[in-house]
């Protein structure tokens, strides 16, 4: 039961770490308050699009949005927002705002973040890292030093907060899971209402709160998990609040309840 919970979450990350994108061919190119509109950079009234590189993609198309890519395939789009910014910097990274002051940031290769909704944060920094803050207020960080050869399915580190107050942190690369029981990168998850999970290290997994669907509910659930290899999971299996989950340790799985 609890691999087939955290494998879903599992399976929300993998969306982040690798997205669908059409390859391009066109270079540098820049478009300001809908002037300018052409190669792969398009922007309307009071946002700007700034595309540096080959193949790169740039949209802001909200109302004082801001879309910058930087280096070869990278991708940034802040889409029909108000006050929302993404930065995209990095071979093949992606970045992408779509609500009300949300704000994705994606530094490395392959790196890719998805803020949607409002007053979102996510921030992924590292080859093959992911964040997606979706809801209000949510934070997401994810960070990696993994070299392209050690990523599982395209991903490094995934942190991925849905709901209202959330915040979820991953810093890590891929290590062994006994949980899992294979090679998977380092995940958190927090869901609901005022929840958090953190992972620091390789290979661990976090989640606080059961991913169930609205209403949503109070929280305040917490989730850590710092060493390699280890499980926290808060408030999964059945709903709580206050519930504190913390692992310290290679290779242990902890829940409550």
């Amino acid at each position: 039961m609890a691999g087939a919970s955290l494998g879903a979450v599992a399976s929300g990350a993998l969306a982040i770490g690798a997205p669908s994108q059409a390859p391009v061919a066109n270079a540098t190119c820049l478009s300001v308050f809908g002037i300018g509109n052409g190669g792969d950079c398009t922007s309307t009234i009071g946002s700007i699009a700034v595309g540096i590189g080959p193949g790169t993609m740039a949209g802001a198309t909200g109302l004082f949005g801001v879309a910058f890519a930087v280096d070869a395939g990278a991708a940034a789009h802040s889409v029909g927002v108000v006050f929302g910014a993404s930065f995209a910097v990095g071979s093949g990274a992606l970045a992408i705002s779509s609500g009300v002051v949300d704000y994705a940031l994606a530094v490395g290769n392959t790196a890719n973040a998805a803020a949607d909704g409002g007053l979102n944060e996510a921030v992924a920094v590292g080859t093959g890292a992911g964040a997606e803050a979706t809801g209000a207020a949510n934070t997401a960080s994810a960070a990696s030093n993994a070299k392209q050869s050690e990523l599982v399915t395209g991903t490094s580190a995934a942190a991925a907060s849905f709901g209202v107050g959330n915040y979820a942190i991953a810093v890590g690369k891929p290590g062994f899971s006994p949980f899992f029981g294979t090679t998977n990168y380092a995940i958190s998850n927090a869901t609901g209402m005022f929840n958090r999970a953190v992972v620091l290290g390789n290979g661990n997994a976090a989640q606080a709160s059961p991913t169930s669907a609205p209403p949503l509910k109070f929280g305040n659930n917490t989730a850590l998990v710092i060493s390699n290899g280890s499980t926290a999971l808060a408030s999964v299996f059945a709903p709580s609040t206050n519930t504190v989950v913390a692992v310290f340790g290679k290779n242990k799985t902890v829940h409550k309840p």
